[in-house]
């Protein structure tokens, strides 16, 4: 073997003993050099391993948990209805209020509520409107009492007889005609998620 050539070699083993002595003593699965920087592979990047699965070095990837998947509620889940003149939370409804509730307190991706008040198109302007504030309030105030509602930050608002959803001939009598009101008279909760990022991780 000539001499330059068992030089060489010599030279190849002390350059890589550092390293071999690093990775002896190193029992993560990067391989480090002699200045504890991280080898990349000079083709691809990648990091240089001695092992795939590890999850505590440097080139693991970042575990991100997702969060848990949105409820979605159906809108007759969350509108509230009265009774014809009446701020009056019935029975009913308030079974409906009580889960709904339980809902809103345990689904972390619900960043706040609106709250929005109704009333029929029978009688006054003025007078539905200040009718259908009470209603909203009723319903702000229960949410509230629940402790569920940051009532600082949540939006109550009314509107009277504006937004009508029935479509009511208008020669029924009067009785009829409060009967197929009757979904008009109500308080809708609207839900605002919280905005969530992509939960992908980023390839190593």
């Amino acid at each position: 073997m000539r001499h330059s050539t068992i030089c060489g070699i010599i030279g190849l083993l002390a350059s890589v003993a550092p390293l071999s002595a690093s990775m002896a003593n190193d029992n993560r699965a990067v391989v480090h050099d002699e200045r504890h920087g991280v080898l990349h592979d000079s083709m691809f990047g990648t990091c240089v391993r001695t092992k795939w699965d590890t999850g505590q070095d440097e080139c693991a990837p970042k575990i991100v948990v997702a969060p848990p998947p949105r409820r979605e509620i159906a809108e007759a889940d969350r509108t509230v209805y009265f009774e014809f003149n009446s701020a009056r939370l019935m029975d009913s409804e308030r079974q409906k209020l009580d889960s709904l509730t339980g809902i809103l307190k345990s689904d972390k991706t619900i960043k706040d509520v609106r709250i929005g008040g109704f009333a029929d198109r029978m009688g006054s302007t003025t007078y539905n409107r200040k009718l259908s504030e009470k209603r909203a309030k009723v319903i702000e105030k229960y949410l509230h009492d629940h402790e569920y509602l940051n009532t600082q930050l949540t939006k109550t608002r009314w509107f009277g007889k504006e937004y009508p959803v029935t479509n009511c001939p208008k020669k029924l009598k009067r009785q009829e005609l409060i009967q197929c009101l009757q979904r008009d008279r109500r308080v809708v909760i609207e839900i605002d998620y919280i905005v969530q990022p992509d939960t992908a991780p980023a390839p190593q």
